[in-house]
This record gives C-alpha cells, sequence and structure tokens, in this order.
C-alpha cells in the first residue's frame, strides 16, 4: 500500500514562501474572485462610511485583490495583507506594472502574521476598516498550531487596543487556538459594526463564537486572560459568511 500523501503545511510561512515562489501565476481559493460581491455590496450598503476600507486578509495571489477596487471610490480603500512577503512584493509589483507606475491607481498592500498583533497593528490602523474579506484564509490559519500567549496578554477586549498593562500576577503561557486568536486581533483593527466576511471550506469553522461569553475580568480578559472572540464579533448570517463585531 503507498503511504498517506501528506497534508501541506498550511500554517507553514516557508511553505507559503516556496509555493509564491515557485508559482507566480494567480490563483483563486474555493471560488472565482466575484463570488463574494453580492455580501459585498450589502455590507458596504449597511454601513455609514463615506469612504470605507477595506482589509483582504490572506489576499496570495488571488486576482480578488483587484477585483475588490469595483467596490470602493478609491483604489487604496483596499488593503491586501498576507503571511508570505514573498507573493506581497510579487503582487504589489504585479499591479503597478499593469497600472504604469500610477500609485492612485494601486490598493495597498502589506505583509503581516495576523497571529502576531505586534505585526498586525504595525501595518494596520486601530479601528481603521469597515469590512474585512477572508476568502478561505481562515481555512488555511485552522491549519497552523495552536500559539502559545504570554500572559498577561496585552489585548483587552474592552479597550480594544494594545496596551503595556503592568500586572503583579505571575507570568505564563497558555496556548490559544489560532483562528480564535485572529478573531481577536482583528478586532482590533475593525470599527465597530464592522463586518468580516468569510468564505470557508466549513460551516464549522467558527464554532467557537458559539454560546454564552465566559465571565471577564474589568479589563475585558476571560477566565483564560484571553479576550472570548465571542465578545468582539456576533455571527448574524450563516456561519461560513459573515460577523460583526
Amino acid at each position: 500500500m503507498p503511504p498517506k500523501a501528506k497534508a501541506p503545511s498550511f500554517g507553514s510561512q516557508d511553505y507559503w514562501d516556496q509555493r509564491f515562489t515557485t508559482n507566480t501565476a494567480p490563483f483563486d481559493w474555493l471560488s472565482a474572485p466575484e463570488a463574494l460581491d453580492p455580501v459585498i455590496t450589502e455590507a458596504l450598503g449597511s454601513i455609514d462610511d463615506a469612504a470605507p476600507e477595506i482589509l483582504h486578509i490572506g489576499c496570495g495571489s488571488s486576482l480578488l485583490s483587484q477585483h475588490l477596487k469595483t467596490h470602493v471610490r478609491r483604489a487604496q480603500q483596499v488593503h491586501n495583507v498576507d503571511y508570505s512577503r514573498v507573493v506581497i512584493e510579487a503582487e504589489e509589483l504585479r499591479e503597478m506594472m499593469s497600472m504604469n507606475g500610477n500609485v492612485v491607481a494601486c490598493t495597498r498592500w502589506s505583509a503581516v502574521d495576523l497571529l502576531d498583533y505586534t505585526s498586525l497593528i504595525g501595518a494596520c490602523d486601530l479601528s481603521k476598516y469597515s469590512v474585512v474579506i477572508d476568502k478561505s484564509t481562515s481555512d488555511a490559519i485552522s491549519c497552523a498550531e495552536d500559539v502559545l500567549c504570554s500572559l498577561p496578554y496585552a489585548v483587552s477586549s474592552k479597550q480594544r487596543e494594545s496596551t503595556d498593562r503592568m500586572v503583579e500576577v505571575e507570568l505564563k503561557e497558555i496556548p490559544v487556538h489560532p483562528l480564535e486568536l485572529m478573531a481577536v486581533h482583528l478586532a482590533l483593527v475593525t470599527k465597530p459594526g464592522a463586518r468580516w466576511l468569510s468564505l470557508s471550506y466549513t460551516s464549522e469553522r467558527y464554532t467557537f463564537l458559539e454560546g454564552e461569553p465566559t465571565k471577564t475580568e474589568e479589563d475585558g480578559t476571560g477566565n483564560t486572560g484571553i479576550p472570548d472572540p465571542r465578545l468582539l464579533w456576533t455571527v448574524v448570517e450563516d456561519p461560513h459568511t459573515t460577523f460583526h463585531p
């Protein structure tokens, strides 16, 4: 019997860097770039924001990065971010060449680790975005190992910002599921009432948002010391489609 095929290391930065180095052609996961148009249009229409900012997470080499410009007045209202600097640099150059060097006609690009809040807020302003686009990025991040988070954690669900809280507690680390941690971090950079539009392989990806939130301390952290994502996001449609804070 032949050995079982090893699953790709979707949670590894090295995997993505190698993939985007060897395969430079545009590639879209799950569906065509325009598949999310109805929910994007609905989300933008429900937001009281004359110039909404869109955060496209895990953009990769998807044509969606360029298609999103059809939903906004200015190209720079679209911010494409990815774990792999290789693909960010390649796609930014591809767009610049297609726009003949016209920076104003180009979207924004940043290499970001969504599981590291310092990386995220280093590239994205706090409470900035009205819509987050997630086209199978949650699927890839779910394949990563649990993240060891030091306590007390520097992110509070009540303050929605990073902080250097000095508390006299025993320092320790706890493992946190990567998708739960990403949900906490995305709340840092989204506006109240923002939408997180997610297209996923499975509707069971977001079970951690079900049920009642845990009791919290004054700073908004739960019993684990990490903000409870259920205090930050509410499922408003099918679990694999839309959330809002």
